[in-house]
């Protein structure tokens, strides 16, 4: 939460929070102080003008949420724009449904519940295994490990780094559970952003980790955008990339 000390709050007026989903007061911050330690423009810039679109103007406002604490910033503008914005969504509806057919009917590892083929599960590791501390002292890529990953009767594919268990299965099985939750939230006119979703199925990998004992992590460290087993890592910028080439997403991007 964006911490802001020694603010002046000015009237309280009730107003939708973008984080807890509720209709209540929220305390109006200055614009600047929200913005003062960032380089997004002028932070003291209440009157602004897209630079594409010269007709579209709005008065930004700072916001406090009363139930959550969130910050965050709300616009005045023609209402007239909710229309447009309400019927540019229909259309992006129409489009993303046409796309998810698509992926639903081409796309077959966002269907695994648990039982991963064991060629996608090999090819998922060629494309993310590093060996960060090689010998000729730059990191590899460490395709040969997708020969070591065995198929566990509890967790499905797994991949042994000393003391603990990259679960393969798991981590893709999880994926796919984040990307079906995109495309749904894709079907409703919702834009997906690919940063997002990239981070979102990031995250669902590092929860795939177990110890010796078969105890999962409830998530994994990440360190430099990978997950560390000694002198070996899984990179997930590399695993989400490979899943996301592999399930035709790019055209729900924006």
């Amino acid at each position: 939460m964006l911490s802001i000390p020694n603010i002046q709050y000015m009237a309280a007026i009730k107003i939708h929070c973008p984080s807890c989903k509720k209709t209540t007061y929220t305390r109006s911050i200055p614009t600047y102080k929200i913005y003062q330690n960032t380089n997004e423009g002028d932070p003291k810039a209440r009157l602004l003008c897209n630079s594409k679109h010269a007709d579209i103007l709005w008065y930004r406002r700072g916001r406090e949420c009363q139930i959550c604490g969130k910050i965050f910033l709300s616009a005045e503008l023609d209402e007239s724009f909710i229309e447009e914005l309400v019927q540019l969504r229909e259309l992006v509806i129409e489009r993303n449904i046409r796309i998810i057919r698509r992926i639903k009917r081409n796309i077959h590892w966002i269907k695994y519940d648990e039982k991963v083929p064991e060629d996608f599960a090999k090819s998922f590791i060629r494309a993310c295994a590093w060996w960060d501390k090689h010998p000729s002292g730059f990191p590899a890529r460490a395709p040969r490990h997708a020969d070591n990953i065995y198929l566990s009767s509890y967790y499905g594919w797994v991949l042994e780094f000393g003391a603990n268990k990259f679960l393969v299965g798991k981590a893709i099985i999880r994926s796919a559970n984040v990307v079906n939750t995109y495309i749904e939230n894709a079907a409703k006119g919702t834009l997906i952003r690919k940063n997002e979703l990239v981070n979102a199925i990031s995250n669902a990998i590092a929860g795939s980790v177990a110890n010796f004992y078969d105890d999962e992590y409830y998530t994994y460290p990440i360190y430099s955008g990978q997950l560390e087993f000694g002198v070996h890592a899984i990179d997930l910028a590399d695993a989400a990339e490979f899943l996301i080439k592999n399930s035709d997403l790019e055209g729900l991007f924006v």
